[in-house]
């Protein structure tokens, strides 16, 4: 495995792939294995692909390599919003010259409270602005649908 101290952050792009990925660091760990796994599922069209791992291990990191590496659009889902809040500021990290875009689904569940999108943003690491989630939520669907986030 290569020392960190001999790399420094590049930009890294793949044949027939429209994204530019942004690496602070390699791949390290499991992350090459597992990148190389979920690439060769996508290539043989499996629908349904899981990857495991502890807060903090790379899953985010891991997924970019992946997107980047099959040049395909991706769409995230996340259980909350504040995760949702997570995902979008890690992945503009790792697609800078790219789309990124997030959206909001606000559903009632059994216990009906008063929602607002101001509760996307209730990270403690670096987030987004409130205006630019506000604007990312229109703008995601459309983009996806258009072609204009590849």
């Amino acid at each position: 495995m290569p020392e960190l101290v001999d790399f420094a952050p590049q930009f890294v792009t793949y044949p027939d792939s429209p994204f530019q990925l942004y690496q602070p660091y390699p791949p390290a760990g499991d992350q090459p294995e597992a990148i190389a796994k979920l690439c060769e599922g996508v290539s043989d069209g499996e629908v349904f692909q899981t990857l495991l791992g502890v807060t903090g291990s790379g899953k985010t990191f891991t997924m970019a390599n992946v997107i980047a590496r099959m040049g395909r659009p991706a769409i995230v889902f996340a259980h909350n919003k504040t995760l949702a809040a997570q995902l979008y500021s890690e992945f503009r990290e790792f697609f800078p010259n790219n789309a990124v875009s997030i959206s909001s689904v606000t559903t009632i569940t059994t216990s009906p409270k008063p929602m607002c999108r101001s509760a996307i943003c209730s990270l403690k690491k670096t987030r987004p602005s409130m205006n630019t989630l506000s604007k990312c939520g229109f703008r995601a669907p459309k983009a996806f649908w258009s072609g204009a986030m590849w």
